[in-house]
């Protein structure tokens, strides 16, 4: 076995985080500004979620932007 040093460059993710990632992969894979039904359900799940983190963080939900990484 051998030991993972570079803590600075990135952190293995939490399986749990993981599993909750993969899921909502499967169940919300389409584009949330789409109108059909699955983007629907996507644009649900994002509003849903930036609707509970701001909960958690005490902000308004209109304070949470996702973006696709963490350079944009």
């Amino acid at each position: 076995m051998s030991a993972y040093l570079d803590w600075n460059a990135t952190t293995p993710p939490w399986p749990e985080v993981l599993q909750s990632a993969h899921e909502s992969a499967e169940k919300h894979w389409a584009n949330p500004a789409s109108i059909h039904g699955a983007g629907s359900m996507a644009r649900a799940y994002l509003e849903d979620t930036r609707e509970y983190l701001a909960d958690v963080l005490r902000l308004q939900s209109r304070d949470i932007l996702f973006t696709s990484s963490g350079t944009e």
